[in-house]
């Protein structure tokens, strides 16, 4: 019918006219949601989720081929039309379980790194740069910066600003690349990252916001909640600033860069590598200036201040 057309056409329409990263950004949602996210969404479904899969099981029940064929197309116009109200439900869904990880998520630090001046082997473009970060059993943050560690871009181009004195990245973000096997030799360190953290996604952090970052403490140790008030108090706050944004010096990563793959190859790798660690502000890691000085180590914890 011209009823039905024009849906179709319709949809096409927006569809096509939908930009590319918005199309990464919900992809990654879905597949976080279904893979690697703690979510209630990810566990249940949404709820818009849970009714295309009904009716996809509907669909295959019937064994009348021109049935299942009218059930088919029925179907596909039905999920076409889904109702603006039913997309609201599902984004509602999605923002309240990130406000609720971000009042009661407590996340763990699993690497602390930094990377010093080293000439012109920090010169993005010269022979041995590179953006990795090597493992360090703590690092000393203060307001100018973590101790030891050196970005060129940062202390050249930015003079140095206390709003990336610190660099920090989620789990997630890193599952969520090395899953693709062509990035599966990406190691933690990689991106550059002072500060890297599981058991939170990259949504937890919000630019504004502050965070602390403290020693774990239990009732063995004794003190109770009073050792954690104290080892609260001790911790390092941060106040995130802006997110990081995908560069072309990642590229120099030797599983990008390699001399194994042909100038047209690698430059397709890196566009890739790019495209997929840009699906969403924050994405790739985010920049905080530091509140508090102190220590920050494996194994501490990180919460939402207030």
């Amino acid at each position: 019918s011209s009823s039905s057309s024009s849906t179709i056409s319709s949809f096409a329409s927006r569809a096509y006219d939908a930009d590319a990263s918005s199309f990464r950004r919900m992809k990654y949602q879905y597949d976080a949601a279904n893979r690697w996210s703690r979510t209630s969404i990810g566990q249940g479904g949404s709820k818009r989720g849970r009714k295309q899969q009904q009716s996809a099981s509907r669909i295959w029940s019937s064994t009348n081929p021109i049935s299942n064929l009218m059930d088919r197309a029925s179907t596909f116009l039905n999920d076409l039309t889904v109702t603006a109200t039913e997309e609201q439900d599902d984004a509602d869904e999605a923002t309240t379980y990130v406000e609720e990880e971000r009042r009661r998520g407590i996340g763990t630090v699993l690497r602390t790194a930094a990377r010093p001046y080293l000439e012109e082997k920090s010169r993005p473009g010269r022979p041995g740069y590179t953006t990795r970060k090597n493992s360090l059993p703590q690092i000393e943050v203060g307001r100018s910066g973590v101790s030891g560690d050196y970005n060129d871009y940062r202390s050249r181009a930015l003079g140095s600003t206390p709003d990336r004195a610190v660099s920090i990245l989620t789990s997630d973000v890193m599952a969520y690349v090395k899953d693709e096997s062509r990035f599966g030799a990406l190691s933690d360190g990689d991106l550059g990252e002072n500060v890297y953290v599981d058991g939170l996604s990259y949504t937890f952090f919000e630019i504004g916001k502050r965070y602390r970052f403290s020693k774990k403490t239990t009732n063995s140790n004794g003190g109770g909640e009073a050792a954690a008030a104290a080892a609260a108090a001790e911790g390092v706050v941060v106040e995130i600033t802006e997110p990081a944004v995908p560069c072309a010096n990642l590229c120099n990563l030797e599983f990008i860069n390699s001399g194994l793959l042909e100038p047209r190859q690698r430059i397709e790798k890196c566009q890739a590598f790019l495209e997929k660690l840009g699906i969403d502000d924050g994405f790739r890691g985010w920049y905080a200036k530091v509140i508090s000085e102190g220590i920050i180590r494996p194994g501490d914890s990180v919460a939402l201040v207030g």
